[in-house]
């Protein structure tokens, strides 16, 4: 989320042309007792904007490792809306198979499961540094397995960064997802710097 805006997102499943996509609807809410921004911000937020980005990159080369955009919509809140003003988007996406690494108890798999998940994580992820996209949202919840095909894919990029260079050190980026187990860090900032590179 933005500094300046709070957005709630519901997220629900549907067929469309006989696929399943994923809807999200993100609109502006009044920031409440906690954080009162009730301003309404006619665009969506940052990261609302962030993922739509890279959504359309990934429409653009047909990817296979991520959701791609199948459509979307900004419009601004309606009077009866929660803020009056306010963004409202809507983002279809196709629904990636399989479930989320922390969802399956990825530490609980077999090692030999383990590795090939490993092995194909590196290829998707790979491929998503070739299109310039360094995800910052790491962790096994943005990545999905599905066991019937083999298939790694990754999810979330509401976050990310332009990159022109690969990941570089394979057993650091796979610590930074958390597949394979860190070394303990000597220090507290240490610790703290490796979640930010």
């Amino acid at each position: 989320m933005s500094s300046r805006s709070r957005s709630s997102t519901v997220k629900f499943s549907h067929c469309l042309a006989g696929e399943t996509d994923e809807a999200d609807l993100r609109l502006r809410i009044p920031g409440g007792d906690q954080r009162p921004s009730n301003t309404p911000d006619p665009g969506p937020s940052t990261t609302t904007a962030h993922e739509l980005e890279a959504l359309k990159k990934f429409h653009e080369t047909s990817s296979e490792y991520t959701p791609v955009l199948v459509n979307f919509m900004s419009t601004v809140q309606p009077a009866e809306g929660p803020l009056p003003g306010g963004y409202l988007t809507f983002l279809v996406m196709t629904k990636m198979p399989g479930d989320s690494l922390w969802n399956m108890y990825y530490w609980g798999m077999s090692d030999e499961e383990r590795k090939q998940i490993r092995e194909k994580f590196l290829v998707a992820l790979d491929w998503i540094y070739e299109q310039g996209i360094e995800p910052v949202d790491c962790g096994l919840r943005n990545i999905l397995w599905e066991r019937a095909s083999k298939k790694c894919t990754i999810i979330d990029f509401e976050l990310w960064r332009d990159t022109d260079a690969s990941f570089g050190d394979e057993t650091k980026e796979l610590q930074r997802w958390g597949l394979v187990r860190q070394p303990a860090a000597k220090n507290h900032w240490e610790a703290w710097n490796q979640m930010f590179r």
